[in-house]
């Protein structure tokens, strides 16, 4: 399949531009709720699926679905840190010396390591809208109760 993938409906509607005629009315629709982090992950991974999980279900766009992709910016943010701390305690930089004798710095790999966790974990984050920018994208549906779903469709 060629082109650009499918944007999926819920985010249509939360930008506006859901057209009813274009949507799947057989397209599931997950249940808010907090997922259970899996029993694999470590200390760490748990504390970070805790406060992302946090994060996501007080801007309301949490759902049990959403278990593999907290998963992932889970283990991403305890590996950041891990390596901000790995960072910190052996240096960004590390001396070393040629067969001439000369002393030289270089880079520590880790530093690269972390570049590359700290993208991977703010790409993930933009799933749920954590930035900015990706919240001026994104808008809730407050849940009053008064209203079914049918009825937004209606007016």
């Amino acid at each position: 399949m060629a082109g650009r993938p499918r944007k999926p409906t819920a985010i249509k509607e939360l930008h506006g531009t859901l057209q009813p005629c274009r949507t799947n009315p057989l397209e599931p629709k997950p249940q808010r709720g907090f997922p259970v982090p899996p029993s694999h992950l470590t200390p760490e991974e748990v504390k970070a699926w805790n406060e992302i999980c946090q994060a996501a279900d007080s801007m309301g766009v949490l759902t049990l679905a959403d278990v593999f992709v907290v998963e992932e910016a889970a283990v991403a943010k305890a590996n950041l840190l891990s390596l901000r701390k790995r960072i910190r305690d052996e240096g960004d930089v590390y001396t070393k010396t040629d067969i001439k004798g000369e002393v030289m710095q270089r880079a520590n790999p880790l530093v690269a390591m972390e570049q590359t966790a700290r993208r991977d974990f703010l790409t993930l984050l933009t799933k749920f809208g954590f930035s900015p920018a990706d919240r001026a994208r994104v808008s809730t549906k407050q849940d009053d109760g008064d209203e079914d779903d049918l009825s937004l469709w209606i007016k």
